[in-house]
């Protein structure tokens, strides 16, 4: 942004010998326009690092992978680190062949999945941010043993978060009711 700023006032200086052109006005507007619009949309330009993925959360996947689990649950993560996590054993454990084949002309296809999938349930509120529970589930292992719904080997404790009190009944008209 602050580069943007110096061309800008770099601009001004040569305001001048830019007016003295032949179209120089239209010449100097078209550049200052474009350079306004860099520095209103630098910030969603610039790319932005995602944050690390803890040591005890990557470490935990480790583990997790070398005992060759079927299914992994980690509590307490931030929304941050949630989408951390869900990219880190993406990028982690890559991709599998769910699915191969042969069109009638002859090319094959293949439909690659992650071999991690996950469940994000709501675990709580700390501090008025909601913390989150992840349950991973290795779906090359599942496909193998045959387990259609893995996330459901894992026991889940009631993780429903109450967001808003309820509030009185309110009794509906027949014609929305019928």
């Amino acid at each position: 942004m602050l580069a943007g700023f110096l061309v800008i006032l770099f601009d001004l200086v040569i305001i001048n010998w830019t007016l003295t052109l032949p179209q120089g006005a239209l010449i100097w507007t078209g550049i200052f326009m474009l350079e306004v619009v860099l520095i209103v949309y630098s910030s969603s330009l610039a790319r932005i690092a995602p944050p690390a993925l803890s040591r005890v959360h990557a470490d935990l996947i480790e583990k997790w992978e070398a005992s060759g689990g079927l299914v992994t649950m980690v509590d307490s993560l931030s929304q941050d680190e949630t989408l951390t996590l869900l990219e880190f054993s993406r990028k982690h454990f890559g991709e599998y062949v769910a699915e191969a084949g042969t069109t009638p002309k002859g090319k094959t296809w293949t439909v690659k999945l992650s071999k991690v999938g996950s469940q994000i349930l709501p675990a709580r509120f700390e501090e008025g941010r909601p913390l989150f529970k992840v349950i991973l589930y290795r779906r090359d292992l599942a496909r193998q043993k045959g387990i259609r719904r893995p996330w459901r080997t894992i026991y889940r404790e009631d993780s429903t978060l109450q967001l808003v009190k309820p509030g009185p009944l309110i009794e509906l008209p027949n014609w929305i009711a019928d």
